[in-house]
């Protein structure tokens, strides 16, 4: 290999990681949060987060954030992280709050009308329906005497809600 051909090709490498490096955001916990090793609710935890702690902001998935932060490097749910810098005295500024209960915490304040934030359009509409998933959710179902029981041992009252009317 030509030695001039050779700088060129470091040079651009270099030039490469800089702007790969450039292109992680800063960011910081909103409140105590599992760092995941992969995008997934029931996936290991390799470390619990607490509010505040300050994170490198790497990919966006779905509802998942790829982060490092405490020397490792996991997925955090992207409701539980802000974009910016935490703010000094490590108590929840009513800001804060308010990014945490409107899903709006990261620097575009992107939302789906799923309510998880960082769906592109084409993620939506390639969507598609999982009956092997339905099909696990009956898993949840329970009897009107098991709802009932739950009921009286947890001191619920009876309330009666009117069902919507049939769509049009």
């Amino acid at each position: 290999m030509h030695f001039k051909t050779w700088i060129t090709g470091l040079t651009l490498l270099a030039g490469l990681a800089l702007a790969a490096a450039a292109s992680a955001e800063s960011g910081s916990t909103i409140k105590d949060t599992p760092l995941k090793d992969k995008p997934f609710v029931d996936a290991r935890t390799l470390a619990n987060l607490p509010a505040r702690t300050s994170v490198e902001i790497m990919e966006r998935k779905g509802g998942w954030t790829r982060v490092k932060a405490a020397g490792k490097q996991g997925w955090v749910r992207m409701l539980n992280v802000r974009a910016g810098q935490a703010q000094a005295g490590g108590k929840t500024s009513a800001q804060d709050v308010a990014a945490l209960a409107t899903g709006r915490s990261g620097s575009g304040n992107i939302v789906a009308t799923s309510g998880i934030r960082g769906l592109s359009e084409e993620e939506l509409k390639s969507a598609k329906g999982n009956p092997d998933e339905l099909k696990k959710m009956d898993k949840f179902a329970v009897t009107a005497k098991d709802a009932g029981a739950y009921a009286l041992k947890n001191k619920l009252q009876r309330r009666s809600v009117s069902y919507l009317p049939a769509p049009q």
